[in-house]
């Protein structure tokens, strides 16, 4: 099955350079691909002016390395990796995950902070002498945007090294990625410790999306390099086969679950008063502005509903334009569960909570974009613009009809979250774990 740096021009050339470098037996593309792919939806997609080469950020790769903790350190251990900061939500769900692991059993690796280090200069002369400079600097477009690459490359490297050591000094017997398709240093580790032939496992991290058009969504499936990866149920599993051969794909794909998920609340009597509205990634501005849009006219016309907003992490409503007076208030630091157990409807595009909000038993409207549709397989309410919304809207208030609905998303809730039989989900990952390293 093709990927897509074998369908595009562009990534291809790129593709070409840096997966012919293979650092300490790593390969540089993996670690690479997120950002590569970034560039190309921002500068090529999306037309963007692509803002990351700048020459602090440049000056930072030449002269400053990352630098790690390791709690728990003792040879012959599982490793897993935190490199998301504590307070989000997605670390949490990590911990989640491996809560049944005790400290005899599971070290766990954390980013400490940056230090000076310039490494070995060489490693840049190293780097282009192996990569086509002519053609790159064509396709970035300028020099700036090569050298750019070129040092983020050479701060890779220093990661390389400094990762290397350490998983010689711990040698883990098997390694547990949160994210090793989107995050650079997971890559960098799921790589070294395959290459002492011990098992790597990734956990989902989010709902895989069906793609409809390019989107960096795709280095989800294209840079699966873990020995197994886990599905958090029958849904994602589905998912990945529409972009991942067999073939392509040698490794398993092993049912975890959600450590979030495990059970449905009734919501009882629900009057569609109180709505959430969860804005999508950054990458998806333009789609959650024309939801914004949507409800602004729709809440003119319906003053006895409020609804909500959420921004994603790493975004923020103030890259919105919006008349803040229309909504009921602004949910930035409320947790996402707290949200739902006091919404009656959750409104969507690209988000994992339209999944997580099933849960709840509330109605989810999803917006229909063009570029990635998560519910493509899941039948959710959708709409288009503010006719169909209103639409939807008023079938919902149909109470047969709401019954309808909350009862295929019921359906749909335990197709997404696989249930464990036997205990919860981080004791079955645990079993799991230790059934394929042993």
């Amino acid at each position: 099955m093709k990927k897509q740096y074998e369908k595009i021009k562009e990534l291809k050339i790129i593709h070409e350079s840096f997966s012919k470098i293979d650092y300490l037996g790593v390969n540089l593309w993996n670690i690479m691909a997120p950002s590569i792919y970034h560039w190309y939806e921002n500068k090529y997609i999306r037309k963007n002016y692509f803002p990351e080469p700048n020459f602090k950020r440049m000056f930072g790769f030449l002269l400053t390395k990352e630098s790690f903790k390791i709690s728990n350190r003792k040879p012959g251990k599982i490793l897993t990796s935190f490199f998301i900061p504590s307070e989000n939500k997605h670390s949490k769900l990590h911990l989640q995950f491996v809560k049944s692991f005790s400290s005899r059993e599971m070290m766990k690796i954390y980013n400490k902070d940056k230090k000076i280090s310039t490494g070995n200069i060489f490693d840049i002369l190293y780097l282009l002498k192996r990569v086509n400079k002519k053609k790159l600097i064509d396709i970035f477009g300028s020099k700036k945007e090569f050298i750019y690459f070129i040092l983020f490359a050479y701060y890779n490297l220093k990661q390389i090294k400094t990762l290397s050591r350490i998983v010689e000094n711990i040698d883990p017997n098997g390694y547990l990625a949160f994210n090793c398709s989107g995050n650079r240093d997971e890559s960098i580790l799921t790589q070294l410790i395959a290459n002492k032939n011990k098992v790597t496992f990734n956990l989902q991290h989010g709902t895989f999306s069906v793609l409809n058009d390019f989107s960096t969504a795709y280095l989800i499936y294209e840079n699966m390099i873990s020995d197994y990866q886990f599905s958090w149920g029958k849904s994602s599993t589905e998912i990945i086969k529409k972009y991942v051969s067999i073939k392509d794909f040698k490794k398993s794909i092993l049912y975890s679950g959600n450590p979030n998920y495990y059970d449905m609340k009734e919501k009882g009597k629900n009057y569609l008063k109180k709505g959430v509205f969860f804005l999508s990634g950054e990458i998806f501005k333009d789609e959650n502005q024309k939801v914004l849009d949507i409800l602004e006219s729709f809440l003119k016309n319906n003053r006895s509903v409020k609804i909500s907003l959420k921004s994603h992490p790493g975004d923020s409503l103030d890259n919105y334009s919006f008349n803040k007076k229309l909504f009921i208030s602004i949910r930035e630091n409320l947790e996402v569960e707290n949200i739902l157990n006091e919404s009656d409807f959750m409104i969507g595009y690209n988000t994992t909570v339209l999944f997580e909000s099933l849960r709840y038993g509330i109605p989810v409207l999803q917006f229909k974009g063009k570029i990635s549709d998560l519910g493509a397989y899941a039948n959710f309410e959708s709409f288009i613009n503010l006719k169909t919304f209103n639409l939807k809207f008023r079938k919902l208030k149909n109470i047969k009809l709401l019954n309808s609905v909350i009862k295929n998303q019921k359906i749909i809730y335990k197709n997404v979250f696989f249930q464990p039989k036997v205990g919860d989900v981080s004791n079955n990952l645990k079993k799991i774990i230790f059934g394929k390293i042993i």
